[in-house]
């Protein structure tokens, strides 16, 4: 399952990434965050008692973040 969310940071506004991923994506990014934070995604377990709405506490294994180069999209790798 994945979880759509807000960070309450600002969000991402290079004009790159608009490039990468076309205004529609952009777009659709602010308006599922209802216009409030950075958005972000995070892949859940099934199991998962997270629902639409709910508010719930993460926690981030850095080891599993993925990062890409926005000129060329290849992964950035450590």
């Amino acid at each position: 399952m994945f979880l759509h969310f807000a960070v309450d940071a600002p969000p991402v506004k290079a004009e790159e990434l608009r490039e990468l991923v076309g205004d529609e994506a952009v777009e659709a990014a602010d308006a599922q965050t209802h216009h409030h934070g950075s958005p972000f995604v995070a892949k859940v377990g099934r199991g998962t008692a997270a629902r639409e709405g709910d508010r719930v506490e993460l926690a981030v294994d850095t080891r599993l973040l993925h990062f890409f180069d926005l000129e060329t999209g290849a992964a950035i790798a450590g």
